[in-house]
């Protein structure tokens, strides 16, 4: 969890469970998720901080994520043994090298209170948008036709 907040705070200037309890909202659109397993948002999508990243701080997620990955290959071909807080360090290091924002602490939201936050929000969203309420069918069947269009060009 550290190495994740640490690569969540480099790209958006917060932790997972920061971006959790901000972006979870009953009055967006899909509850503020940008990634879902089906097309409503379901419990398990509204804990996963990467579930509500824009497509632009995803792809540098992705994208550091990878080149942490690579180190570790590189340093496990070398047969080093890392310690938890060699791992850290190294990621800092690569945090501070790309320029990007290091977090120095714990964050100011827990994973707890997130995960509350994200509940509480999931059932205003429940109710306001039912599974099988109209509003929700046709913006599935818009969405449905969309996807057809831009996968047809």
């Amino acid at each position: 969890q550290i190495i994740q907040n640490k690569l969540h705070y480099a790209i958006t200037g917060h932790t997972a469970p920061e971006i959790v309890f901000s972006r979870a909202n009953a009055q967006q659109v899909n509850m503020g998720l940008t990634t879902m397993k089906s097309n409503y948002p379901q419990k398990a999508d509204i804990t996963v901080a990467k579930n509500y990243l824009l497509k632009n701080e995803l792809e540098d997620l992705n994208q550091m994520s990878s080149a942490f990955l690579d180190i570790a290959e590189r340093q496990a071909r070398r047969k080093k043994q890392m310690k938890m807080v060699d791992w850290i360090t190294q990621v800092d290091r690569y945090i501070e090298l790309t320029d990007d924002i290091l977090l120095q602490d714990k964050g100011k939201i827990t994973r707890k209170q997130a995960n509350e936050k994200a509940l509480e929000e999931f059932i205003k969203y429940k109710t306001l948008n039912p599974p099988n309420s109209p509003i929700v069918k046709d913006y599935l069947e818009n969405l449905s036709k969309e996807i057809e269009r831009l996968e047809g060009k």
